[in-house]
């Protein structure tokens, strides 16, 4: 490669422009979050089940699932003892 020459010295100055970008301090409120490459189905499917997943009523929702569940079981507890007492 170092025998065409392209190897054997350096530019004589990087603008450096060409490799920065200007980033806002805050997104404004009408931004969308910006989805991954159309080449990458896997990444936007994941990247929509994390936008979903992590919301507050999703949480919410299971939470009360997990109590009425342990309710049900304490509750169905007490009666089958409260029932076993009357027969016994």
């Amino acid at each position: 490669m170092a025998e065409s020459g392209r190897f054997q010295s350096l530019p004589e100055r990087v603008d450096p422009r060409d490799y920065s970008i200007d980033v806002p301090a805050s997104e404004p409120a009408g931004v969308t979050e910006q989805l991954p490459p159309a080449g990458s189905p896997e990444l936007i499917a994941a990247t929509q089940l994390a936008q979903t997943s992590s919301g507050i009523g999703s949480r919410r929702r299971r939470q009360m699932r997990i109590g009425v569940t342990v309710l049900a079981a304490v509750l169905g507890g007490v009666a089958l003892l409260a029932v076993l007492q009357v027969f016994l």
